[in-house]
């Protein structure tokens, strides 16, 4: 290993501007704005009735798999219903992929006009899937047609809009569709989800698909109305929960889908972020849940005009920390890493010590992982698995194709990766030690650009692999490994933040990460920049590994007596 293409002054002073971006993050901290004093509403909201609308529709359609018979059956239910209370009710036919394959879903959407045009609008799923989840959004059903029965009699400045929409166990596909064709201005979305169960988690969910998050006013008041109707204490979100969210966005509920298309969505979910078992015997949380959705729709009835989703800030202690100052201290973070490598390539060049093994490794290995999540993709677009677009709820998968194909790209994934680094360390000359410093750099940098967040996780392994790479030093393998697991931590806790949060499995976690390939959640930008960071990672350890010096065996000599 070439001695010296490490400058420990240089790696030191490009350190420097991250202490001031440091500083810059430390005083860009911020109260967010406050919420909406909530409204009384008369108590004219019927849980029972509620319930007893659930139990006849699970009673007469079993679980209403989205685009099924029973399904349509429902929604021409809700589309009379409507229309006896004073909702002018139309029902919107859809093709999308379910977990049932392409079939015809249908969004019933009714619109009370009132003397603006500007838009309140309740929105709940209607299906449901076999086995556990049976019985779900049958209460929310029941809510959503009491709501329209209370709110037949009084008036308000604002056009509502009441919407059942399938596809909700699928990931959301009915309120994705709903978003889109939407008509605007519309200043709030509320979600009826999870409400035939014990409040488990924070009530309000405002959690998206993306780094975007709802109006912090709109996300405040619906935090206020819960912790009346529902005697709910808003918990703070757990800094890490929110990092992970940040750098690997993902959530489950229908107002995650809504950002994209500028609108600002929140759920009422005392139930949690995946979906659940319900216990449709619940009247007190069907009371609450009805009465906070009136309450809500009477609050911002008045002058309320939100703003546009925006990046997510860090919550901590009460106060915010802007996006963009995160955003510029990890890319701070980075420029030692860059700053280095390119030291140390240009030192190798001018010795003239070969980089052509560590230039070819990585390139070859993440073709390997790029051509796996191609097919991974492939399986989806062709039937093979039916992926939803959307990520589908954990208790709603099934079936065996999805993990038995996870399995089998586990395996083949390090079996490629480990035969592309042998087949550049064998067709190149010893060394290239800075070509793995560049391609780790490279790494960082695209994945920065895909998700600025998400290359907060990467940067202590990132960091510590360039430093064994251009010390000049041999270290043991079992200090290489050691010092990898140290920098994989950060990584290794992203990756099992949301097994543990949405309470899946190991098995039912791979198929979940198969279906978000299959299904084109994961775009084509994230799939890219992981397989680069990967691959990099990747055959920079095995490079260490097979250069590391071997403990010498000692043989013991028997002395001759002569």
């Amino acid at each position: 290993m070439p001695p010296g293409l490490l400058e420990p002054r240089l790696y030191r002073a490009a350190f420097v501007p991250a202490l001031l971006a440091l500083i810059v993050l430390a005083f860009s901290l911020k109260d967010p704005p406050r919420g909406l004093t909530p409204e009384p509403v008369p108590p004219t909201f019927s849980a029972q009735r509620s319930l007893a609308t659930a139990k006849q529709l699970t009673a007469a359609n079993g679980a209403r798999e989205s685009g099924s018979t029973q399904d349509g059956r429902v929604a021409e239910l809700v589309r009379a219903r409507f229309n006896e209370n004073g909702f002018v009710a139309h029902r919107y036919d859809f093709r999308a992929r379910t977990l049932n394959g392409r079939q015809t879903l249908a969004n019933v959407v009714g619109v009370r006009a009132g003397p603006s045009d500007r838009r309140l609008v309740i929105v709940a799923s209607r299906d449901g899937a076999p086995g556990t989840l049976s019985q779900t959004n049958a209460v929310e059903t029941g809510v959503l047609l009491e709501l329209s029965r209370v709110l037949q009699g009084r008036s308000f400045s604002h056009t509502l809009v009441l919407a059942s929409v399938s596809g909700g166990a699928d990931g959301g596909l009915g309120a994705e569709r709903l978003a889109r064709e939407l008509r605007r201005p519309v200043d709030a979305v509320i979600v009826l989800r999870n409400l035939a169960r014990p409040t488990a988690d924070a009530t309000v969910l405002a959690r998206y698909d993306s780094r975007l998050r709802p109006d912090v006013r709109l996300e405040r008041t619906l935090q206020q109305i819960a912790a009346i109707e529902f005697a709910d204490r808003p918990t703070p979100r757990a800094t890490v929960g929110q990092i992970v969210r940040m750098g690997f966005p993902l959530a489950l509920g229908e107002q995650a889908v809504f950002p994209q298309y500028g609108l600002a969505a929140v759920s009422v979910s005392p139930g949690g972020e995946a979906l659940v078992r319900p216990q449709i015997a619940d009247t007190k949380m069907a009371a609450a849940a009805g009465r906070s959705a009136l309450r809500a729709l009477t609050t911002f009835d008045g002058d309320f005009r939100p703003l546009p989703p925006a990046p997510a800030g860090l919550r901590v202690g009460g106060k915010e920390i802007p996006s963009w100052s995160l955003i510029l201290f990890v890319g701070i973070l980075l420029l030692p890493l860059v700053v280095v490598a390119v030291d140390g390539w240009a030192r190798a060049r001018r010795r003239r010590e070969s980089a052509r093994r560590g230039l070819l490794a990585a390139p070859l290995a993440m073709a390997w992982l790029v051509i796996l999540a191609l097919l991974l993709r492939g399986l989806g677009a062709v039937g093979v698995i039916d992926a939803p677009s959307l990520p589908a709820e954990p208790e709603a998968l099934s079936g065996s194709a999805a993990a038995v194909v996870g399995v089998i790209a586990l395996l083949l994934a390090p079996v490629g990766l480990m035969v592309a680094a042998g087949l550049a360390r064998r067709h190149s000359e010893p060394g290239g030690e800075a070509g793995y410093a560049l391609w780790l750099a490279f790494a960082g940098i695209a994945v920065f650009f895909v998700n600025p967040m998400a290359a907060l996780f990467w940067v202590p392994l990132l960091h510590m692999l360039v430093m064994l790479l251009l010390s000049g030093t041999r270290p043991r393998r079992l200090q290489i490994w050691l010092t990898a697991l140290g920098g994989l931590l950060p990584v290794a806790l992203a990756l099992a933040y949301y097994p543990v949060v949405l309470n899946m499995g190991p098995l039912n976690t791979l198929r979940f990460a198969v279906f978000l390939q299959a299904g084109g959640f994961v775009g084509p930008a994230a799939v890219l920049g992981a397989c680069v960071v990967v691959s990099a990672v990747f055959v920079s350890l095995l490079q260490l590994h097979w250069s590391a010096p071997r403990r010498m065996r000692t043989s013991a000599t028997i002395p001759i007596i002569r």
